[in-house]
């Protein structure tokens, strides 16, 4: 009997050691951090092979016009200083489009997200940040239409920041066209409230 109840009270005893150590007890963390006023975009027009960079205004453009033979880039920066040597579960980027011009109307237009840094200042950009090769492999890709005019879409960029703390940079990404069977031209918001990028972390 004594030996059935000392064997009762290691296996309670595992049990317990196994109940503590086998989740996770740490409180995540949630902050949205606005971006910086160095967003802009840069517009390239291939009828005159001439730049245009626009900086710090109410509205972004992204993709290929098809009304006229211009691409444009759009650019955005988020200090990551609150983030920085945190444990950084997941990342969400929250955008407003605005509007969408695209031929036929309800076609997706790819859209490709890469790191490019830049100085995070007005008057930053420049004609090389169009073209400039990405500082990391990783990017994001996902799609836009016209469903999402007037509406948050929010994108799933964990990979791209947690490159960006990886290399102690903001978060400072390119937005284009990713191809696709036709062009097409986004329009993002660019006021106090977005864009935004929310942070989860230990």
């Amino acid at each position: 009997m004594k030996r059935i109840f000392v064997a009762l009270i290691m296996m309670l005893t595992l049990l317990g050691v196994n109940g503590c150590g086998g989740g996770d007890d740490r409180v995540s963390t949630s902050v949205t951090i606005d971006s910086s006023t160095a967003n802009g975009d840069i517009v390239f027009n291939s009828d005159t092979g001439v730049f245009t960079i626009t900086e710090n205004d109410l509205s972004l453009f992204a993709g290929e016009d098809p009304t006229a033979l211009r691409e444009f880039r759009a650019f955005l920066d988020f200090p990551l200083q609150r983030v920085r040597n945190t444990n950084i579960q997941s990342a969400i980027l929250d955008i407003v489009i605005n509007s969408v011009t695209v031929v036929p109307p309800g076609t997706s237009i790819p859209i490709l997200m890469e790191l490019v840094p830049y100085p995070p200042v007005v008057g930053g950009l420049d004609d090389v940040h169009f073209d400039r090769v990405a500082s990391s492999p990783v990017a994001i890709r996902t799609s836009i239409s016209s469903a999402d005019v007037n509406l948050s879409v929010r994108i799933n960029v964990t990979p791209l920041v947690l490159e960006a703390q990886r290399l102690g940079t903001d978060f400072q990404i390119r937005i284009s066209q990713d191809g696709g069977p036709a062009p097409g031209l986004i329009e993002i918001d660019n006021d106090l409230d977005f864009p935004l990028l929310e942070v989860t972390f230990f």
